[in-house]
């Protein structure tokens, strides 16, 4: 049995001093998860979650090699399977946070969620502002368990000091736990 890793994500606006302060590369945002995919991966299943500051329209990954399926899977090739992921977004902006997300997706097999036609509403802007409204916030999520994901939704009722929709999620899987030896809270 698999690990399940789950990710609550957030990565700073471009335009914060967070980049220079920590030395970081504002042009290569993700490397530093990227690189926790990566150690990740083979221990078990990744989704990821929250604000990613990444306007990417409706773009999505094009090359899955699905690390368990040794022949990879075009979706710019094979017409129903690119349709099943397929993304419709009420966003139609484009960042390099966006561009740079994209890119992380593909290397690491993972497919991006919001709007695709499986969750109908997971198509709405995340963000709602004074200054305009984006898909900046994320579900992404590895293949096995995408096919796990029974029901994604972007609620309306958010806190009113905040201008984020939450993300709600439904996973169907069974929980294993380990028996406890030598508990001495017992």
């Amino acid at each position: 049995m698999k690990n399940t890793y789950i990710a609550i994500c957030y990565s700073p606006p471009i335009n914060f001093n967070f980049y220079k302060k920590k030395n970081l590369d504002k042009n290569s945002p993700y490397n530093g998860l990227e690189n926790d995919i990566s150690s990740l991966r083979n221990e078990g299943n990744i989704i990821l979650m929250g604000e990613f500051n990444a306007r990417t329209s409706s773009n999505q990954v094009i090359l899955l090699s699905n690390h368990s399926n040794p022949n990879p899977l075009w979706l710019d090739e094979d017409l129903p399977l690119a349709s099943r992921y397929k993304r419709s977004s009420e966003d139609l902006g484009e960042n390099l946070f966006g561009l740079e997300l994209v890119k992380l997706c593909s290397a690491q097999d993972l497919i991006i969620c919001n709007g695709l036609k499986k969750w109908p509403n997971s198509r709405e802007m995340t963000c709602i502002h004074g200054l305009g409204s984006s898909v900046i916030d994320y579900v992404i999520s590895d293949l096995p368990l995408y096919n796990e994901i029974r029901n994604f939704d972007i609620l309306n009722d958010h806190e009113p000091d905040s201008d984020h929709r939450p993300l709600l999620i439904t996973l169907n899987f069974v929980m294993h736990r380990d028996p406890i030896e030598d508990n001495p809270y017992r």
